[in-house]
């Protein structure tokens, strides 16, 4: 299923300040509503939606722009676990 920014934020609330995103409904476990979604791996946030895994930063940049980035999504204070809107960007490896 191609995501859709309405779709996403039926399924997750979004703090683009903290870079958190918390469950408002998830099917596969309604015990999780209300809580963070995704986990730590390496460093960075992660999460399923719709069956395929993403980087939170993918989804936050996503809900905003309407695209997800071929280029990395940088963390502009080198903190991968800090998604918050204003800490990411678009770059290439390089950078």
């Amino acid at each position: 299923m191609p995501l859709t920014i309405k779709w996403v934020l039926s399924q997750l609330s979004i703090n683009f300040k903290t870079g958190e995103l918390i469950w408002r409904d998830n099917y596969q476990r309604p015990d999780l509503i209300g809580q963070r979604a995704g986990y730590l791996n390496e460093g960075y946030w992660r999460l399923s939606l719709g069956g395929v895994e993403y980087y939170a930063a993918q989804i936050i940049w996503f809900v905003i722009y309407g695209y997800i980035p071929t280029k990395t999504i940088d963390h502009k204070d080198r903190d991968k676990a800090n998604d918050s809107l204003f800490n990411l960007r678009c770059a290439t490896k390089g950078q």
